[in-house]
């Protein structure tokens, strides 16, 4: 990874070993690499970095800088719609952590909004289904 710093297989890399470090729950680790790809990268993988960011602070419960880092993917990537729909879904699941039950339902309706994203849709959907059953 080191020798050819700059490509894209080397970035694709670092991803791997932000998703490693989350599976491993060693969040810290995550947090660290995710933060210097998504600060430093402009790209999908900078996206990418970026909703890794809010889903390892999602795994450490730190649900104010999860919300913050999900956010972040909406204002700082917002043509990949694929990472963008992604981060709506997951800041639904941080405000439902926080009990914020209306902006959860607004983050689901807003991850329906992108049609093409069919996983994520039918998440979404199914996720808000659950919260209006009594």
């Amino acid at each position: 990874v080191s020798r050819f710093p700059a490509s894209p297989a080397a970035a694709k890399a670092k991803l791997g070993l932000i998703r490693i470090d989350i599976e491993k729950k060693d969040f810290a680790a995550a947090q660290g690499r995710a933060k210097e790809m998504a600060t430093t990268r402009t790209d999908e993988i900078g996206a990418e970095a970026q909703y890794l960011s809010g889903a390892a602070y999602a795994g450490a419960k730190d649900w104010k800088n999860a919300i913050t880092a999900l956010l972040r993917v909406k204002y700082v990537f917002p043509t990949y719609d694929h990472w963008v729909a992604k981060s709506y879904v997951s800041l639904g699941d941080a405000y439902l952590a926080t009990q914020d039950i209306r902006h959860a339902k607004a983050a689901y309706q807003s991850a329906l909004k992108f049609k093409q994203e069919t996983a994520v849709v039918e998440d979404a959907q199914q996720r808000l289904t659950s919260l209006e059953k009594p």
